[in-house]
C-alpha cells in the first residue's frame, strides 16, 4: 500500500508543464510568492525566530 505522500510525489514527478493551466501556473506562483513573504517577515514579527545551529 501506498502512502499519500508517495502517490503525490509520482503524480508530480510525472507532470509536465503542458499539462498545467495558465491560472493554475499563476497561482502557484503567488502562493510561492505569498509563503516567501511569510517566511521573511515572521522574524521581525516576533512570532518566529531565525534558527542558527
Amino acid at each position: 500500500m501506498t502512502t499519500y505522500s508517495e502517490r503525490l510525489s509520482e503524480f508530480v514527478a510525472q507532470l509536465k508543464v503542458e499539462q498545467i493551466l495558465t491560472v493554475t501556473a499563476r497561482h502557484a506562483e503567488l502562493h510561492a510568492l505569498d509563503a516567501l513573504g511569510c517566511g521573511i517577515a515572521a522574524p521581525a514579527s516576533g512570532e518566529a525566530s531565525l534558527r542558527t545551529d
